[in-house]
């Protein structure tokens, strides 16, 4: 699990552990003039397991010594790693009941105070490893596991602002193979824009105020969804998005395809071909066309937080497990009895003269109008021309007329062929 956070709209779901200091938000940066610690909360009811790999990134600046803090028991009792201004040396060290704040490795690297740096700090079994700029700085081997304690920002001295953060780890409890949404296939190279937090906020927003139309307001499984967040992250492969504890992690960029982030997802107005009961499709040529749907998605693994599963598609088909591009699953829940298919996809293209039309090869006369000679959809009747493509099978769309008759016979079919073509 990897998750990241700018602080261009807030400090998100990641910094809402306890805290010491006067932690602030100002001009997109997070942090404190007086020393203090803000702590990571993922959603675990407990540290990270033991054999777990935790990293630890963040862009800072400090006009004393600013960082990390780790496997942290209590305010008298963590690890640390900073970069200091006034000794010019990145530190590892940690402060203890007994022998207070005790330096354990120091670096020497030019710290300037003010400047922004980007520290990291990988943290595995007993070891913690320190880079700077994506230089390996050094390490430190301690006697017991770094990893199980709370972990997060570090203000040690002076002032210290972060402009960014990131939190990446191989714990167990964020491993969830069933309730990942999954694209069809991961995109070769990443296209389009990352995902903001206030585009995931927005979407996360509809999605909640969507189920609770879907549901009703009266719904006791609505009481799932007190406390939930939403954050961003680098998920792995095809994966678009998963909820973890009670918090739904969204892929940055879609698994490379680019997310299309809908300003009026009420109207769906870029989603005009039905696909089938509760599916759409992206029109061609609309900002949504080639892109994986945010709605969709964060719609999705709302679903997962109020109890839904995969299996519950039948029923809404946004809980489907995978998602094409272009492609939107309308949240409302499906019929008990079938219904027949929807063509209105046809019904999207019918005028050839233009609009969502165009490019599409409706072989249209030039004046105007149909020149069925040499339409695809040609009938081959005698009294409708010569025909270049093989016959329909009128006699077949008879027998299939005397038992389909009627609003659910195929709309395309009667506009083809006549509404009295298949009863003679």
């Amino acid at each position: 699990m990897q998750q990241s956070q700018s602080f261009v709209s807030g400090t998100g779901t990641m910094f809402g552990g306890n805290e010491s200091g006067a932690w602030a938000l100002a001009g997109g940066r997070y942090g404190t003039a007086a020393p203090g610690a803000s702590l990571v909360d993922l959603g675990l009811s407990r540290g990270l397991e033991t054999d777990a790999v935790l990293e630890l990134s963040a862009t800072l600046a400090t006009s004393g010594a600013g960082g990390f803090v780790f496997d942290r028991y209590a305010d008298d009792d963590y690890k640390f790693v900073v970069i200091d201004a006034a000794a010019h040396a990145v530190l590892i060290g940690h402060v203890s009941p007994k022998g207070g704040f005790t330096v354990d490795a120091s670096y020497a690297r030019t710290i300037n105070s003010g400047t922004d740096y980007t520290l990291a700090l990988r943290l595995k079994g007993t070891s913690a490893s320190v880079s700077l700029g994506g230089q390996v700085v050094g390490g430190f081997v301690y006697n017991a596991v770094a990893v199980d304690g709370d972990f997060g920002l570090l203000a040690s001295r002076g002032g210290t602002s972060f402009a960014s953060a990131a939190v990446k780890t191989s714990d167990s409890a964020f491993y969830v193979p069933h309730s990942a949404m999954m694209a069809t296939a991961p995109a070769e190279t990443a296209s389009g824009p990352t995902l903001t937090q206030s585009e995931l906020d927005a979407a996360a927003q509809f999605a909640i105020t969507a189920w609770s139309e879907a549901l009703g307001e009266g719904s006791t499984l609505l009481a799932a969804l007190d406390g939930a967040s939403f954050g961003i992250a680098d998920l792995d492969g095809a994966e678009l998005g998963f909820p973890s504890g009670n918090t739904v992690l969204i892929d940055t960029d879609a698994a490379g395809w680019g997310w299309f982030v809908d300003t009026s997802p009420a109207s769906s107005g870029e989603f005009r071909v039905r696909l089938d009961r509760n599916i759409f499709a992206a029109v061609p040529g609309s900002e949504a066309y080639g892109y994986m749907d945010l709605v969709t998605v964060v719609e999705h693994e709302v679903g997962h937080l109020l109890g839904f599963e995969h299996g519950d598609a039948g029923d809404y088909a946004v809980m489907r497990e995978s998602l094409d591009l272009g492609v939107r699953y309308a949240l409302d829940p499906a019929p008990a009895a079938p219904v027949a298919p929807a063509f209105d996809a046809y019904a999207g293209y019918a005028n050839p003269g233009g609009g969502v039309n165009a490019g599409i090869g409706w072989q249209a006369e030039i004046g105007g109008g149909w020149e069925v000679k040499l339409s695809p959809y040609d009938t081959g009747r005698p009294d409708k021309g010569a025909s270049n493509l093989a016959p329909f099978n009128l006699d077949l769309l008879a027998k299939l007329g005397a038992q389909k008759q009627g609003a659910e016979f195929h709309s395309m079919g009667r506009a083809l062929l006549g509404k009295g073509a298949i009863s003679r």
